[in-house]
This record gives structure tokens, C-alpha cells and sequence, in this order.
């Protein structure tokens, strides 16, 4: 329902919140990364790194970044690639990234090791990495988002003590 301009001022006079649709139409950094991947173009040089069985959806990609921004850092720091471009971990930095795998039958297909000192595993690359439920069970399951929450300190906690 489309509200006048002076509609609008009477339920914000009387303190009554409007909300508004989401524009999903504007591209996120992720979404912009996305693109840019199916261009061919991956940065290697993003600290965090995130691997998906697919492309994220709107949704998803507002999740992703609620995730992040909660332990203070921001997509333009986050490569997102999907299991189509496992090739491309090789150009990542083992002393410098650490991915997080979504999905726990995705990081089945990638074959991870456990680390021999830290509470995490590996990848093929020697690149560590942290496994949490995939973006879409978190949104269809949100009890899953403990384990989330869990996985995202984790992941926080890895990267401290070796850049501070």
C-alpha cells in the first residue's frame, strides 16, 4: 500500500513505524564479487575467504554480511567462491586467509583434514579453514544459528594472533 507524504507524517507523528520494502535490486559487495567471478576475476589478496556449493541468493548475501559485521569485519575483505572454482585456492595465502566452508557436505567434498595444533581443519592447500552450516539451512533452520555463532568466533579467534 502506497502511503502519502502526509500520511507518512501523521504516523510518524504519532510514533508509529513504517516499514519499508528492501530494494533487492541494488547489488551487495558479495553480489558484485559474484559477478566478477564469473568474469574470471578472483582476489587473492581478501583475508577471509568463503566457499559456497552456489551462487548466494539476496538473502543470503544479507545474511553473510549480518555474520561478519557481527564480529567487525566487512565483505570487501571476503572472497566468496563457490565449489565450481576449487581450483582457485591454490592462488590463496595459507599464512594469510582463512576460509570458512558452508555446508558440512561441501566440506566433505573438499576434503579437509583436521589441524594437527589448532581446533580447526585444512584444506588441500595447507589454507585452514572452519565448517558451518550452509547460508540457506540457516535461514530455513534458525536454531542452526548457534552453531553459527559458534563457527564465526572461531573463525575470528584464528585470525587474531596471527595479524595483530
Amino acid at each position: 500500500m502506497k502511503l502519502s507524504p502526509e500520511q507518512y507524517f501523521a504516523l510518524d507523528l504519532m510514533g508509529i513505524p513504517v516499514w519499508v520494502s528492501r530494494q533487492d535490486e541494488r547489488l551487495t559487495p558479495a553480489e558484485s564479487q559474484n559477478e566478477a567471478e564469473h568474469n574470471g576475476h578472483i582476489d587473492y589478496s581478501k583475508p577471509w575467504l568463503v566457499i559456497t556449493e552456489e551462487l548466494l541468493t539476496a538473502a543470503e548475501n544479507r545474511l553473510l554480511n549480518a555474520i561478519f559485521s557481527s564480529i567487525d569485519i566487512k565483505l570487501d575483505d571476503v572472497m566468496v567462491i563457490t565449489q565450481q572454482q576449487i581450483k582457485a585456492l591454490d592462488g590463496f595465502s595459507a599464512d594469510k586467509t582463512i576460509a570458512l566452508v558452508l555446508g558440512e557436505t561441501l566440506s566433505q567434498k573438499l576434503n579437509m583434514r583436521s589441524h594437527a595444533a589448532l581446533p580447526c581443519k585444512q584444506l588441500e592447500n595447507c589454507l585452514l579453514a572452519l565448517v558451518s552450516p550452509s547460508l540457506k539451512q540457516l535461514l530455513n533452520q534458525p536454531q542452526n544459528k548457534v552453531k553459527m555463532w559458534q563457527t564465526i568466533l572461531q573463525l575470528r579467534n584464528l585470525k587474531a594472533p596471527q595479524f595483530d
